[in-house]
């Protein structure tokens, strides 16, 4: 999945969307998965990425979102 400039989305991401603010647990399309969001937990959704945010909770999103914006990338 590509953030709506082409930039790849990575596991931990912070990232924006109109309001709302958050950052990437699940990486599905990446096989990426943080140890609170586990792959046998989320893999069955097939693709797309799962936000944790400060507004909406947990959001699946399964197609490139014209309006998420990268904020910062993960530190190692």
């Amino acid at each position: 999945m590509q953030y709506g400039d082409g930039t790849d989305v990575r596991l931990g991401d912070r990232i924006r969307y109109g309001d709302v603010e958050g950052h990437i647990v699940c990486n599905i399309d990446g096989k990426e998965y943080t140890p609170d969001f586990p792959a046998y937990a989320w893999a069955y959704l097939g693709r797309g990425i799962m936000i944790e945010t400060n507004k909406d909770g947990l959001v699946h999103c399964a197609a490139t979102m014209e309006d998420l914006m990268l904020v910062s990338r993960a530190t190692a």
